[in-house]
């Protein structure tokens, strides 16, 4: 299985910190890994064993700050470009994962096999109302699936997503208008929901995991989950030198 990394040009004040620990990651734990894609802004550091595909984003997240559209439509309208132009313009698998650059892993996993997660519990379908920028977005794809009539499972959390050329192909309109528009819509969770209505899968329920501080490292041990997610990375934090520490071997997708 392909896997296939966006990353945005702000990333790279970072030196993309994050997506070397997630790629050495990869290649401590990973299994059935395909290729490894990475689309977007391509880090200098990047060794030959990754196809790497440089893209310009089409909207500037950094300068507009979401001023005139709510949350993070403008980041997932560039999301979307990406993943349309690595389609049209690669040779990806047919099928492929969308791994993000704050996903590392915590034990052996399976990409070949790599089940649809979605939420549990109470939380299995998108939010009729959002209190965070966030939420406010899943909230709108939410109405936008329902005029669709499709699902509304909350089918995008912090793991591995799948996406499928076919699907792409068959959603191009309604992602094309996405894009242009900027339609304050979650791509993946709209595609998704398309793919579980109309062809089915098995939906493996889980727990976000969310690492903001070092005291939720805890709940990244192995036995809870095989990958935790950073949402906001801090360098020279305590949890910096921990993910530093558990990935400390350069991986063969490093120069």
């Amino acid at each position: 299985m392909d896997i296939l990394y966006i990353i945005g040009n702000g990333n790279s004040k970072c030196d993309n910190k994050e997506l070397r620990y997630s790629l050495r990651s990869v290649q401590k734990y990973g299994k059935g890994v395909g290729r490894v894609f990475v689309a977007g802004f391509c880090p200098d550091w990047l060794s030959d064993e990754v196809v790497k595909v440089p893209f310009t984003q089409p909207y500037n997240t950094l300068a507009e700050e979401f001023s005139s559209r709510p949350g993070l439509t403008l980041k997932f309208a560039n999301v979307l470009a990406t993943i349309l132009y690595v389609v049209d313009n690669t040779d990806i698998s047919e099928e492929f994962l969308i791994s993000m650059d704050d996903h590392f892993y915590t034990r052996p996993v399976d990409f070949a096999n790599y089940p649809f997660y979605a939420k549990e519990g109470k939380d299995k379908e998108l939010p009729e109302v959002g209190k965070s920028p966030y939420g406010r977005v899943m909230a709108e794809t939410r109405k936008f699936l329902e005029k669709e009539g499709l699902p509304i499972l909350y089918l995008t959390i912090h793991r591995n997503m799948h996406c499928s050329k076919k699907i792409v192909k068959e959603c191009r309109e309604t992602l094309d208008k996405c894009v242009k528009e900027v339609l304050p819509v979650e791509p993946l969770c709209y595609m998704l929901n398309y793919w579980y209505k109309k062809y089915g899968f098995d939906i493996t329920y889980a727990k976000d995991v969310k690492v903001r501080n070092e005291t939720d490292w805890l709940l990244t041990m192995p036995s809870y989950t095989e990958v935790f997610s950073t949402a906001d990375f801090k360098s020279m934090s305590r949890l910096d030198v921990l993910i530093g520490e558990l990935y400390n071997k350069k991986s063969k997708y490093e120069k």
